[in-house]
């Protein structure tokens, strides 16, 4: 977890303890995510910086606090990072944030400036990153395609590009938004891209034949809807889910994009956050009244509700399905019973 007390935090999930507090940062960290190998961690923050973390080989003998070890910094953006992401092969990491930009880089490559090599008049070695820049406005979210070879961007110059990561340029430009895009998302087979943003809209995307945006939900339910603050495809392509800032989320079907199911019932504000149990059966939804509810997807009921869980509306389902995650009205992340809600 990540947090505006300028650290990022790793916890045993078993027994809700902190195992390791990360202090690097100076400033807030805005996004933290381990590798697909679970081996490190990269954290971003408003500081503008990006630092890696690697499972430490001593982590036995030294202790819970030195599970990782920072092993670089990247620091090549010019303001905040908000979004960091390993590409799905571990080998690279994507960052945006409020300068317009992306790169790519690779932390194997990230070294120290060479201070010796500067006062012998030497220059320095090749920049071991690549810049992509295309956005307007600060780029708030990120998305690699399954197979990672395309890297999709969102920014609050309402644009999604879609770029090849071999070559580096945007592959496609989408337009359509009419605010900040807030939230991109890959289909499990990689063939359609998701959005969802300030101005309401959830838009589906073909980026390898675009033609034509194709908007989740009609014009009329548009209009009663608030901004969007997440929006995701379930785990088996199915479905698509969104939730807003007016306290609901909605399940569409994603082939047909026909209205499954509202979630409308029981939440009192800001719904921002809505996680699929892996088998498809059920949907959690978090929302900033402090509570977490759980949906049975085929009727829209409600199964149970979480009371206590914070104002950030912090959620996650484990692979599993046998615990929930969530936040709470303190400090600490609450662990959850997902058969018994206990």
């Amino acid at each position: 977890t990540s947090g505006y007390d300028n650290t990022a935090r790793l916890w045993d999930v078993a027994t809700g303890e902190t195992l390791q507090v990360f202090r690097r940062h100076t400033w807030w960290v805005w996004s933290a995510e381990f590798s697909p190998d679970g081996q490190r961690i990269v954290t971003a923050g408003q500081d503008g910086k990006a630092i890696v973390w690697k499972r430490s080989n001593n982590a036995a003998t030294d202790g819970p606090s030195t599970l990782y070890q920072q092993i670089t910094e990247f620091d090549k953006h010019q303001g905040p990072i908000y979004a960091a992401r390993f590409s799905p092969d571990g080998q690279t990491i994507a960052t945006a944030g409020y300068d317009r930009r992306v790169f790519l880089w690779d932390p194997k490559a990230v070294q120290p400036v060479d201070i010796e090599r500067r006062l012998d008049g030497l220059p320095d070695p090749p920049a071991p990153y690549r810049e992509f820049a295309a956005h307007r406005g600060p780029v708030r979210a990120l998305a690699f395609s399954p197979d990672g070879r395309r890297l999709a961007s969102g920014g609050q110059d309402n644009l999604i590009v879609v770029w090849d990561v071999a070559s580096g340029k945007p592959a496609k430009q989408l337009r359509g938004h009419a605010s900040h895009v807030r939230s991109c998302s890959f289909s499990p087979d990689g063939k359609l891209l998701l959005s969802g943003g300030r101005d309401n809209q959830i838009k589906l995307w073909r980026p390898d034949a675009y033609a034509e945006v194709r908007q989740v939900g009609a014009s009329t339910d548009a209009a009663e809807r608030d901004a969007i603050l997440d929006a995701r495809f379930s785990v088996d392509g199915k479905y698509i889910v969104a939730a807003g800032r007016d306290r609901t989320a909605v399940l569409w079907d994603a082939q047909s994009l026909q209205l499954v199911q509202r979630f409308v019932e029981g939440h009192e504000f800001l719904t921002s956050s809505a996680v699929f149990f892996a088998d498809g059966s059920r949907l959690a939804t978090g929302a900033g009244d402090g509570t977490v509810r759980v949906w049975d997807v085929a009727t829209g009921a409600e199964v149970y509700h979480l009371q206590g869980t914070g104002r950030t509306a912090a959620l996650d389902v484990s692979d599993n399905g046998a615990f929930i995650g969530t936040g709470a009205s303190g400090d600490t992340v609450l662990i959850w019973d997902a058969a018994t809600g206990e």
